[in-house]
């Protein structure tokens, strides 16, 4: 299996047009933050939005409630400050959202005239499946309930044991580790690879820098524990 621990951030509650309103509290004694959620989602399709400990992406933590299997998503998010003038957008989409569970991705949020990654005041976030996709290709085969996932802490390290439980070799594996603070997701990173049938396999991911305490030695972000989602295990 290929073990990736990315960085790049690149990487829906029900069918009706919601707004709601997410307070996010920072660390190191920052002023506590707001912004709009206005959620235009698919039924059956939960949602629900944190803003990660660098303050630069918007995690999406969805739930799938529909009885079949997700062949494609798409995420779009378009941002808004006080004034209501638009200042920036971002869109993502994935494959093989499995009937019953959870999937994570995440959206950059927008900048300043600095260049700067700001908390914008207003979001406007749609989460849609693709029907025509849907209908030509039909509900995928996913073995989500498959994958086995057990985890050591070894310092600076996480050390992830990955088991496929199926008989198929699975040419898609992609599992998110959250690690978690005050009950919320504050970072992301995800596990991509192969897994053959009955095979395991095991690699670390690191713990992320808080960069806004580092200064001469590096200090690792706090956090409480760590969840693991599985997105997508699948032929």
């Amino acid at each position: 299996m290929k073990w990736e621990d990315r960085n790049e951030k690149n990487l829906v509650l029900l069918g009706v047009f919601l707004i709601s309103f997410l307070c996010l509290t920072g660390c190191g004694g920052k002023e506590e933050q707001k912004y709009t959620l206005n959620l235009d989602a698919d039924e059956n399709i939960e949602v629900e939005t944190y803003i990660d400990y660098e303050e630069d992406d918007l995690i999406i933590y969805m739930t799938n409630n529909n009885d079949y299997n997700i062949g494609n998503y798409e995420v779009e998010a378009t941002y808004y400050d006080q004034d209501n003038n638009e200042i920036g957008n971002d869109f993502t989409s994935g494959f093989s959202f499995a009937s019953g569970k959870n999937c994570v991705t995440q959206l950059r949020l927008p900048r300043d005239e600095e260049y700067n990654y700001i908390i914008p005041a207003r979001i406007d976030l749609s989460v849609k499946i693709d029907q025509n996709y849907q209908s030509i290709v039909g509900e995928p085969e996913l073995y989500n309930d498959e994958l086995t996932i057990s985890y050591e802490k070894l310092g600076p390290e996480i050390e992830v044991t990955i088991k496929n439980e199926s008989n198929v070799d699975l040419s898609t594996v992609e599992v998110i580790a959250l690690f978690i603070k005050d009950k919320e997701p504050i970072y992301i990173t995800d596990i991509t690879g192969t897994l053959g049938a009955g095979e395991s396999d095991t690699g670390t991911i690191e713990v992320p820098i808080d960069w806004e305490k580092s200064a001469e030695d590096d200090v690792l972000i706090e956090y409480d524990s760590i969840e693991f989602v599985v997105n997508e295990a699948s032929e």
